[in-house]
């Protein structure tokens, strides 16, 4: 009950205008449509696949770094806030092509942990350097058919890091280890330059309560996307939607019955999302109207 009046604040906050830029997050679409391992995993790579806009995708995340797990569950929100901290540079910035708008340092963790509302305590930042240092070794594989035709990238989440090798249980925000500008993470210039087209935004406080069971706030994110997203009617069945969002789930009956949840969900923040359960699917078409104006981003894609 908690959450469904959070969400309905955050409604109404957007029907009156009062959700300003600075209340919006930046998401980009290719990395959600496959969301990384839920939990801690000890395999080194994961194979996703999605089917949109009349073609199959296959997603695989691989762990790339010696001794350095595969990321998993609240890294995923690491990992968006890192792409909307670069949108954002370029925005501010005077040059938007500079590579400078890249790089995000790693004393920013701070803003990180107060835009998910969590305390500035040494465990946190613990926490989050653990993240940090596990998306450093990511790389995406991703592939398409159509027809007879396939073709792929593979894409390094990160182009360059410098972290620290460890941060010790006293440390804090105010230590020069923080401080140090050399400290942070250059984003990959492929996914950069992907993002800033192919990106939609969500009210930043929708973002901060996704929070708790991984997989619950990958879909939810999921099922926002694409009714934000959708220009047509497109049905997407049960068995795709397993083999994307929810591999650990084989009942079709239980993936229905948390999906139906799950939209209830969007549908009190969001009325007018055009999303609906039926008995082999669920559908999104265009949305009635949207929580914010069109063409927010120049050359926004809204599509799929």
């Amino acid at each position: 009950m908690v959450l469904v009046n959070k969400l309905v604040t955050l409604r109404e906050q957007a029907g009156s205008g009062a959700l300003d830029d600075d209340k919006w997050m930046y998401l980009i679409k290719a990395l959600i449509a496959c969301p990384l391992p839920y939990r801690p995993t000890a395999q080194r790579q994961i194979t996703l696949r999605t089917y949109f806009d009349k073609k199959w995708f296959t997603v695989t995340y691989t762990a790339c770094r010696a001794k350095i797990s595969m990321p998993y569950g609240a890294d995923a929100k690491l990992m968006h806030w890192l792409f909307d901290r670069g949108l954002r540079q370029v925005r501010e910035s005077s040059v938007p092509d500079n590579p400078e708008n890249r790089v995000v340092p790693f004393q920013s963790t701070h803003e990180y942990l107060i835009d998910c509302g969590m305390s500035r305590g040494d465990r946190n930042y613990k926490t989050a350097q653990e993240g940090f240092r596990r998306l450093t070794g990511l790389a995406i594989t991703v592939e398409e058919e159509q027809g007879g035709t396939e073709r792929g990238a593979i894409i390094p989440l990160l182009d360059q890091w410098c972290l620290p090798k460890s941060i010790d249980d006293q440390l804090s925000m105010e230590n020069d280890l923080f401080q140090n500008p050399r400290y942070g993470v250059v984003l990959s210039k492929h996914l950069y330059e992907h993002s800033r087209s192919y990106c939609n935004r969500m009210p930043r406080q929708m973002w901060r309560l996704l929070k708790g069971r991984p997989q619950k706030a990958a879909i939810l994110l999921w099922m926002y996307t694409r009714a934000w997203s959708a220009n047509y009617e497109c049905k997407i069945k049960w068995e795709i939607l397993r083999e994307q969002l929810w591999y650990d789930e084989s009942n079709p009956r239980r993936i229905a019955t948390r999906a139906k949840h799950l939209i209830a969900l969007l549908h009190t923040m969001w009325p007018e999302a055009n999303v609906r359960i039926e008995p082999d699917g669920i559908v999104f078409d265009k949305a009635k109207s949207y929580l914010l104006p069109d063409n927010i981003l120049k050359n926004r894609a809204r599509r799929i």
